[in-house]
């Protein structure tokens, strides 16, 4: 893709920049070609380590070079097509070589589009929350009750765990705040790990800790208002430690799937 949109701007180079439109597409150019410099001389300090330091500032500057470049290259197909060559089959032998390349620079959203949708075995839609109808329906039904019926932004509670999994499936599809996300992401944008290390055991205490003390003290530390026991929690605690909320918070709402919420009194 790259050699593509570098051949379609190369004979524009060439030209006198005295349209406004080609002043602007080669402003974008050089601006996509700064930027990819600046990429592979410097990088942005971040958790990583070698040779994966480099991964954010990489691709995140890649975002807008694409688009930078991809506007660039369009126009310069245009130009070139309409003013470089006059002569039939020259412009002819400029043509093929540059089909062939977009023929092949297509090949990898074609591929990524069918591995992305699971070759459209499902039906398309644009709500990111769908996957919950099949993956934890249950779940679904008590994240529609908290969007529907909590005011505000209070406190859930929910299990915590690895990044790019379905943990923090209730913060992320109600926007309310929970006590820790992706502890992994976390570290990455906080720059240390001291506060995800902190609350990771606490809501291990919070959710399998029989000593209601204990997990009272953490409820307050936390100004949690709501806990959430869904399909997550119940795999990964023991069902006294999940049961024992109802000790001293009142039981909210509870589906025929097993899930359960509870809020502060």
């Amino acid at each position: 893709m790259t050699v593509l949109l570098l051949a379609a701007c190369v004979p524009l180079l060439a030209t006198r920049a005295d349209k406004p439109e080609t002043v602007f597409a080669l402003c974008l150019l050089a601006t996509a070609w700064l930027l990819s410099f600046g990429a592979d001389v410097l990088h942005i300090n971040d958790t990583f380590q070698p040779p994966l330091d480099r991964m954010n500032t990489v691709f995140k500057f890649y975002y807008q070079i694409w688009f930078l470049l991809g506007v660039a290259g369009v126009y310069g197909v245009w130009w070139t097509f309409t003013h470089s060559f006059k002569n039939k089959n020259l412009r002819m032998t400029w043509l093929v070589p540059m089909a062939l390349l977009a023929a092949g620079a297509l090949v990898y959203p074609y591929a990524a589009v069918l591995i992305k949708t699971n070759s459209f075995a499902n039906v398309p839609t644009l709500d990111g929350s769908a996957y919950l109808n099949n993956a934890f329906p249950a779940d679904r039904e008590a994240i529609e009750w908290l969007r529907a019926n909590v005011l505000g932004t209070p406190v859930v509670l929910e299990a915590t765990g690895g990044e790019y999994t379905d943990f923090a499936r209730v913060s992320t599809f109600t926007g309310l705040p929970t006590v820790l996300g992706w502890a992994g992401h976390e570290l990455q944008w906080r720059g240390n790990y001291d506060e995800p290390a902190k609350r990771i055991p606490d809501i291990d205490t919070l959710y399998s800790s029989q000593d209601l003390g204990r997990v009272k003290d953490l409820v307050d530390l936390y100004k949690i208002e709501y806990v959430f026991i869904g399909t997550l929690e119940r795999q990964k605690y023991p069902l006294p430690g999940l049961m024992k909320f109802g000790q001293f918070m009142d039981k909210v709402y509870e589906n025929p799937g097993g899930v359960v919420i509870f809020k502060k009194r």
